[in-house]
């Protein structure tokens, strides 16, 4: 039998042969394959002839599994949203502190602002509280740099810290497995310390999380941020940073507002982290240093040398997963990568203690504190940069104009 293009084809979808089957043609297979969760593909293949080279489109369509899952993700699925909305927006940021330190009416007031986005920071325009941050620092001048200081850390803290429910009311994690562990051990000491103390006591045991890691800080002290400030600090006050120094031109007049900023951040030099306590922080937490002439003698305690190794080899294993997870006839194998995962908490674990609570929150603190400096028109029009790069955020030129100037 002659096979006849024209003629009309089944009603089973299975059939790709129409209703007049050639023998001639190769016997089709339905071919099924998994894909992501969620999302169905359809990829196009062809049966050739065995005699010509007529052929026929075959659709080849991706499978929802094979089984079905007693494991509910709603617990996973609240932490992954609660850590997107709890990320720090460093934009919103920028354009918040210049609503507090600028005449402008900043975006607390502009109508095209998500209202969501800026609902929980309204607060920031008590004007009491204002005051108060302005008269914090024990030295002459530094109004608007206490202000910055206190109103970046209120905003970091509200942001990041699961137990400051001032801006974002009951947003809180539940049903948290690790937490819940965490927690039963320490249950007797928790239910008798917090049952002696009052609502605003602030010696009272905390049962969220901080989501901040200081690896942030790390990277950002790799890209010379933090030397950068330091630089344009001394040149600040007249101190040369070699024979030929790059900033010898540097002359921020007193007219303009960075000129204080600037002042009260000097002054307050003492008060933030040193680098050799974050150096050691890194080392702790990582396992990881930096190297320059102001660290010397570095003798920690406690490091954690295996987690580099542990990371490295989660991401081989997702690299591996995806590769197979982009081949439609096959279920790629997970196992692996949640053994890496198990590995790399564990180690993140152990160095989630002793300045743990607090050390990661004020370094970034301190290096948005920075970053706002630099993203100031002052440093832009004295250091310039490449207006046509697209920096992800406006400070970001100012350090790659830095790191050329000084080699």
């Amino acid at each position: 039998m002659e096979h006849n293009p024209h003629s009309p084809q089944s009603n089973n979808p299975d059939d790709i042969r129409g209703s007049n089957p050639d023998p001639n043609l190769v016997e089709p297979k339905r071919i099924t394959a998994t894909t992501a969760p969620g999302e169905r593909e359809t990829v196009y293949s062809k049966i050739i002839n065995r005699e010509d080279s007529e052929s026929i489109p075959v659709k080849l369509i991706p499978s929802e599994g094979g089984y079905e899952s007693n494991i509910s993700l709603e617990d996973d699925e609240q932490l992954w949203r609660l850590i997107k909305k709890r990320t720090i927006n460093f934009p919103f940021y920028i354009d918040l502190m210049n609503s507090l330190l600028r005449c402008n009416p900043g975006i607390l007031n502009k109508k095209d602002v998500d209202e969501k986005l800026v609902s929980p920071y309204s607060k920031f325009y008590n004007e009491e509280e204002k005051k108060m941050a302005k008269n914090r620092l024990p030295f002459m001048s530094s109004a608007a740099y206490s202000l910055l200081k206190f109103a970046t850390e209120k905003f970091v803290k509200a942001t990041v810290d699961l137990s400051d429910n001032e801006f974002w009311g009951s947003d809180m994690l539940t049903g948290s497995p690790y937490l819940d562990m965490i927690q039963s051990k320490i249950q007797d000491y928790r239910d008798k310390m917090n049952g002696t103390c009052n609502a605003g006591d602030l010696i009272k045991m905390k049962s969220m999380p901080v989501l901040i890691e200081l690896i942030w800080s790390y990277w950002h002290e790799e890209g010379m941020l933090v030397q950068t400030m330091n630089a344009i600090s001394k040149r600040f006050q007249n101190i040369r940073s070699g024979p030929r120094d790059p900033l010898a031109n540097l002359e921020i007049d007193p007219l303009r507002p960075l000129n204080n900023i600037l002042w009260g951040y000097i002054q307050d030099a003492q008060h933030r982290l040193t680098i050799s306590r974050r150096v050691y922080e890194y080392d702790h937490h990582y396992g990881i240093q930096l190297i320059g002439s102001k660290i010397s003698n570095f003798t920690p305690a406690d490091s954690r040398s295996r987690f580099i190794g542990a990371f490295h080899n989660l991401l081989y294993r997702c690299a591996i997963y995806f590769k197979e997870a982009d081949d439609l006839t096959r279920r790629p194998d997970g196992f692996g990568i949640l053994n890496s995962l198990k590995e790399v908490h564990l180690l993140l674990a152990e160095g989630a203690h002793n300045q743990f609570g607090d050390l990661p929150t004020t370094a970034r603190v301190e290096m948005m504190i920075e970053q706002w400096i630099l993203s100031q028109p002052e440093i832009r029009e004295f250091l310039g940069g490449r207006v046509m790069t697209p920096y992800d955020e406006p400070w970001m030129d100012r350090v790659d104009t830095m790191k050329n100037l000084q080699g």
